[in-house]
């Protein structure tokens, strides 16, 4: 086995006396998609973010390239190349799409250069002198990955990438994290969504109630998608 990007052991989050997550365990290795599964309220959100140390106060072990970040500050846990990219994307409206791309800076090398980011988010170029809150559903979400990895992030935490977006959007996304995973970036994803998230995903897990219910691997899913529905009551 390739050696694990992300490890989580025994995490518990909490907010405030609410116990979130409940003995969390998980791993993905380098150049995997693993896809995290589970209703709203599940505790996927909680999750991502405890990983990226902002939220919950955590108990476990969260180790990012071998290094243990519990007790480190967000900042810091970026600096391992280690991204989040939440749900409602963070586009600031009153910025162009260049001032939103180049807002953050570049927390270590290898980040995306301006050649890369044109390969690989065409439809950005086109639009960039244009205003954040102009952007389409699509373009935000293109916007937010091309940050990032622009930043030199190669660890992606990825919030319902697909949530509230038309079919032919949802394809240009799955094809991007395709080619991010050919890259050899490793990629946690949160998914409601199976159709999308079958297309790139290695693993996967189902989370319910904050407590990680089972694990499948990619044939298992492919051969039998109701395993997963199963869990999910869809």
């Amino acid at each position: 086995m390739s050696e694990k990007v992300i490890d989580i052991s025994n995490l518990n989050a909490f907010y405030g006396e609410l116990h979130i997550l409940q003995n969390v365990s998980l791993h993905a290795c380098k150049g995997e998609v693993v896809s995290l599964l589970g209703r709203n309220g599940a505790g996927k959100t909680t999750l991502l973010k405890s990983v990226f140390g902002i939220g919950p106060r955590r108990k476990g072990s969260i180790r990012i390239n071998g290094t243990e970040t519990t007790r480190l500050p967000p900042h810091k846990i970026a600096k391992l190349g280690l991204a989040y990219c939440p749900e409602e994307r963070g586009i600031f409206a009153d910025l162009t799409v260049a001032e939103n791309m180049y807002l953050p800076p570049a927390l270590r090398q290898g980040g995306l250069g301006p050649d890369e980011i044109d390969q690989m988010f065409p439809n950005l170029r086109e639009r960039w002198k244009t205003g954040g809150a102009k952007l389409s559903g699509g373009e935000q979400q293109m916007l937010s990955i091309a940050r990032i990895l622009r930043a030199g992030a190669d660890i992606l935490l990825l919030d319902e990438p697909s949530e509230g977006l038309a079919p032919a959007i949802i394809k240009q996304i799955a094809q991007l994290v395709v080619r991010l995973k050919a890259r050899g970036m490793t990629i946690l994803l949160v998914e409601q969504n199976l159709s999308f998230a079958k297309v790139m995903s290695d693993r996967y897990y189902v989370i319910d109630s904050g407590i990680i219910r089972n694990e499948f691997d990619r044939a298992q899913v492919l051969d039998d998608p109701g395993v997963v529905q199963r869990y999910l009551s869809l």
